[in-house]
């Protein structure tokens, strides 16, 4: 029998456009299952409306394809976009039942994951989804109960560092002093917290 946990994983997005656009061209996706839990957040290259479109696109693959591997996700919004400008993006995927955390990035959306016996930043491929993708290549981590999952848009610098009363806060509070401190003006920022 499967333990639902879906009492246990809460998160919380914060996204603007970049300053003067009524639109953004950031978008995030999260979807929870009874043993899994799937995430991403999408950054269409370029600002304002059809940048917009291109994160909504992907977005749509990603609701058509949540239940399959990240790695077919991937190829699907990579295939579906490719009359677009194209887009980074990270996608990540927990599994309850093998206690693990699968990750893909392409371009520069990062992720971070804290509150594990060691903080890991999994890494991304050089490309840009609906153009050229180096490679598609699976991370896969041991997933602690409690742990944090940080994953952002080049709108939002990466110097930030997360001190441990913070990690004691809910992905509300933390995305919070994430987005409020490290949030850039001139582009469009997003910020996904899971925990």
């Amino acid at each position: 029998m499967t333990e639902d946990y879906r009492s246990q994983i809460r998160y919380s997005v914060l996204s603007k456009p970049k300053f003067g656009e009524q639109v953004s061209g950031d978008a995030y996706f999260f979807k929870h299952l009874p043993s899994v839990v799937v995430f991403a957040v999408i950054d269409a290259l370029g600002h304002g409306f059809h940048a917009h479109e291109v994160a909504v696109q992907a977005v749509k693959v990603l609701e058509n394809n949540y239940h399959k591997s990240l790695s077919v996700i991937v190829e699907q919004c990579h295939k579906q976009l490719k009359k677009t400008r194209g887009a980074a993006a990270a996608f990540g995927r927990i599994d309850f039942n093998t206690w693990k955390i699968q990750h893909i990035g392409i371009g520069n959306v990062e992720t971070r994951i804290y509150m594990t016996p060691l903080a890991l930043r999994p890494s991304c491929t050089n490309g840009t989804l609906g153009n050229v993708i180096e490679s598609i290549r699976i991370e896969e981590y041991p997933y602690t109960r409690g742990a944090c999952i940080v994953m952002f848009s080049d709108g939002i610098s990466g110097k930030f560092e997360l001190e441990a009363s913070l990690m004691r806060k809910t992905p509300q509070e933390i995305g919070n002093f994430i987005f409020t401190h490290y949030a850039k003006s001139h582009d469009d920022a997003t910020v996904l917290v899971l925990k």
